[in-house]
């Protein structure tokens, strides 16, 4: 019996609690989206943007809330600081390094098979117009040999 009880007690309470939400929820909405009452003269003819309650919106309303929620609190910045020096910290300092970090350490020409030899071809065609291309086709022929 007191297992029964308790589990009306509990229904009771998440029904209040819903109510609650709505209620506050239809607050929220009818601040956010009441509409005025009178109808446009034309259908045929356009709404004019200046007159509309759209022109004295602004994005920062949209971001906020609707509310004027004024100035930040003091101690914001120094939030923001610490939190992301705590993560720099933790990110180059405290992190034990994984495969993933030797991963990122290769070179991209060790990632993918004859990409500098391509480029260099590339580059000795481009350069071949009167600039020094000797440290190209050197490098070109230490390839060569060693493929």
């Amino acid at each position: 019996m007191l297992a029964v009880r308790s589990f009306n007690r509990l229904i009771y309470f998440k029904r209040t609690q819903i109510g609650i939400q709505n209620e506050q929820l239809r607050t929220v909405m009818q601040s956010c989206c009441s509409r005025s009452t009178k109808q446009p003269e034309n259908p045929d003819m356009p709404l004019s943007f200046s007159n509309s309650n759209a022109a004295k919106w602004s994005a920062k309303q949209s971001f906020s809330g609707g509310g004027n929620t004024g100035e930040s609190p003091w101690y914001e910045p120094f939030v923001i600081s610490a939190s992301v020096t705590a993560i720099l910290v933790w990110f180059c300092v405290l992190r034990e390094e994984n495969d993933v970090d030797d991963k990122l350490g290769k070179s991209l020409y060790d990632r993918v098979d004859g990409l500098e030899k391509k480029q260099l071809e590339l580059a000795l065609k481009h350069n071949i117009q009167g600039v020094d291309t000797v440290a190209i086709k050197k490098r070109l022929d230490e390839l060569s040999t060693n493929s």
